[in-house]
Formats: structure tokens, sequence, C-alpha cells
């Protein structure tokens, strides 16, 4: 037989020790924070106040969205986000606008390399001797 508690019981951080859910061949009609083990499933189950979730391990992303300068993305799966070089608008301008702006020759560019598409740095001092 089972005892009834009429109030939580505060078990001070002691733990609740070989314990096991309650055993269901259904989901009854819950409340939130109930726990169950659905016995027709297999499956231990979680009421959230809503409805039951099946607790097995599986789950997945609700959307991943890739912003500006980024590629990728996706509602579901693996998601691949990946840094996108195409187009002017793609780097990101945070610092000041260049007035009094005093560069040194180690003070790196990025360029777009056209001889395998890759987008790579460069220092001043590079430049300075490439372009003559």
């Amino acid at each position: 037989m089972a005892i009834r508690f009429l109030n939580n019981l505060d078990l001070t951080t002691n733990e609740i020790q070989n314990v096991a859910a309650q055993n269901l061949a259904s989901n009854p009609a819950g409340y939130a924070g109930q726990f169950i083990f659905n016995t027709t499933s297999n499956s231990f189950n979680v009421y959230n106040g809503t409805s039951w979730i099946v607790l097995d391990g599986s789950g997945d992303i609700s959307g991943v969205t890739a912003g500006a300068g980024l590629s990728g993305g996706g509602t579901s799966g693996n998601v691949t986000v990946a840094v996108d070089y195409d187009g002017a608008d793609n780097i990101i301008l945070a610092a000041a606008d260049g007035t009094a702006l005093t560069l040194a020759t180690t003070d790196r560019v990025m360029i777009s390399d056209a001889t395998d598409d890759n987008v790579k740095y460069a220092n001043l001092s590079q430049l300075s001797a490439a372009i003559g």
C-alpha cells in the first residue's frame, strides 16, 4: 500500500535512490511535471503542462538562421553554418571609418585570392611590395 503525502517532501539535497516511475499502459490526463513509464511504448514520458513528451534521447533543432556574412542553416538534422565571403556586403564593418587612421606595415587586410578563390589576409607591407 502506498503512503500518501499531503504536503511537499523536502529532502534537503538528499537523493532518492532505486526509485521507479509509475508504470502505466497509457498516458493519463497529466499535470505539469508528472512523469511515468509507459509500458505499452516502453518509454519514459513527462507531461509539460500541454502534452506528453517522450524522453527517448532524441531531439532536433527548430531552426538555425545564418545571419549577415554567413551561409547555411536549416530546420532539422545536422546543420552547417559557414562564413560567406561572396559579395561586398559580407564584410562586417565594426570599426571607425578611417578618419585620422594610422596604418602600420604589419596591419592586415582581407583579400580574395584570384588563383584559388579563397579569402586570405595580407600585411600592408606585402601590398606595397606587390603594387610597387
